[in-house]
């Protein structure tokens, strides 16, 4: 295949809408949110066939503020505001159970003389087994078919109940490890890769990989490249910028990071950023390199430190693309002894900070480490099914309400559907 073809198939924009509906329950209103690459699979050594550098999408950058002073939280924007330190509060996140729950009639939209098959299933996403009682509610203008009901009980035409336990299933993982992968160091600068401009301090920047890669089972076409040593997943802002690095899982942001070496470097007084898209044959890879950057610290004891630094570290990630299945890999090339050796984390976590890996050690120059990700397993089901018959001609909805009790939760979710009857 020629590589305009490959560019044909790799240049295109995903974009994915998330729907928001409000619903309702038992006649009260609920609303929810219901270049090239440079080694091949047998040989070590390759050659670039093609080399494509990616342009920034978005930059932001923010000033650097000492650990000791970081005795106040506030929210960041992109847009200029005021908050009252003494008065801003950042709400605590609201707890959700770790369960699939889903509620579907077909065909939604129904005449006087036509059913609809309805489904509400439960899965258990966890790895805990939890007790549940299930309340399925149609409402006002459908009546349930006592002989169509399946994995529950029928209460006067309109309430199917369930109650049980369901088991639990195995987590995913994220492992952070050595490998061998025929992959290694080759500078993109020598590609011919232009460094990117103007980077500063505490920064970050929003990258079109131009081919799809894979993180934690999630397709993303975005990168955020931080000058700390780490990327975001997807797109990046302000508040995903910090010189101090997480031990993971830690669901503080950010989250989604991909960290080579996350800790507080300064490609402000000197090295550079590059990034590229690169192929080989028929598989591709996207970039990036951190090269010659130095430890924050080099700007107090030479504060016109350039390429000459002494303690610099230059590395990679390569991410491939256009592949269904997660390829991450972390190649590094000079590893300077001083400098970024404390304070520093190497690993990967997942969008919420629930699951994450570290590396026991900080790399040496020429080491080669992988981000390995096992897929969680779930846990057991339950499925209510019914079918479901009209009365007279109105918007319909139904409702099902599931109470969970949980080590980490002890609440109540929620599933709905509607639709249109006609005449």
């Amino acid at each position: 295949m020629s590589i305009i073809m490959i560019l044909s198939k790799l240049i295109e924009i995903r974009v994915h809408i998330r729907a928001w509906y409000w619903k309702f329950f038992v006649g009260i209103i609920f609303f929810i949110s219901c270049g090239v690459v440079l080694t091949n699979s047998v040989q070590s050594q390759v050659l670039p066939v093609a080399v494509i550098p990616l342009t920034p999408i978005s930059t932001f950058d923010q000033p650097k503020i000492p650990a000791s002073e970081l005795n106040q939280a506030m929210p960041l924007s992109s847009s200029p505001q005021n908050y009252a330190i003494d008065s801003n509060i950042i709400p605590a996140p609201i707890p959700e159970a770790d369960i699939l729950f889903e509620k579907e009639c077909t065909p939604a939209n129904i005449s006087l003389d036509q059913s609809m098959a309805c489904t509400t299933t439960v899965t258990n996403l966890s790895a805990e087994e939890f007790s549940y009682r299930l309340f399925d509610l149609m409402l006002p203008n459908l009546f349930i078919v006592e002989d169509s009901v399946e994995g529950g009980e029928l209460i006067r035409n309109r309430l199917v109940i369930s109650r049980g336990r369901l088991a639990g299933g195995t987590l995913a993982t994220t492992t952070i490890s050595d490998t061998n992968k025929p992959i290694v160091y080759n500078s993109l600068a020598e590609l011919g890769v232009p460094p990117l401009l103007d980077v500063q301090d505490e920064s970050i920047i929003n990258l079109s990989t131009l081919a799809p890669y894979v993180f934690n089972d999630e397709e993303y076409t975005t990168v955020g490249m931080t000058s700390n040593g780490y990327l975001i997943a997807g797109l990046g802002s302000n508040e995903d910028v910090t010189y101090i690095p997480q031990i993971f899982p830690d669901e503080a942001i950010p989250n989604n990071v991909i960290a080579p070496l996350w800790t507080d470097l300064n490609p402000e007084i000197g090295g550079n950023l590059y990034a590229a898209l690169l192929f080989r044959d028929e598989q591709s890879w996207a970039v990036f390199e951190w090269e010659n950057v130095p430890a924050y610290s080099a700007a107090e004891t030479k504060p016109y430190c350039v390429q000459s630094c002494n303690d610099t570290y230059t590395f990679q990630v390569w991410l491939k693309t256009n592949t269904p299945e997660q390829d991450i890999t972390f190649v590094y090339d000079h590893m300077d002894s001083e400098g970024a050796t404390t304070d520093t984390n190497v690993g990967a976590e997942n969008m919420n900070g629930t699951i994450g890996g570290n590396y026991p050690a900080i790399p040496v120059s020429d080491a080669q480490v992988s981000v390995f990700h096992s897929p969680g397993i779930a846990g057991e089901s339950h499925e209510i099914t019914y079918t479901a018959e009209p009365l007279y001609p109105e918007p319909w909805f139904g409702c099902a309400q599931i109470k969970v009790k949980m080590s980490d939760f002890n609440g109540i979710s929620y599933a709905c559907a509607n639709g249109t009857v006609t005449e």
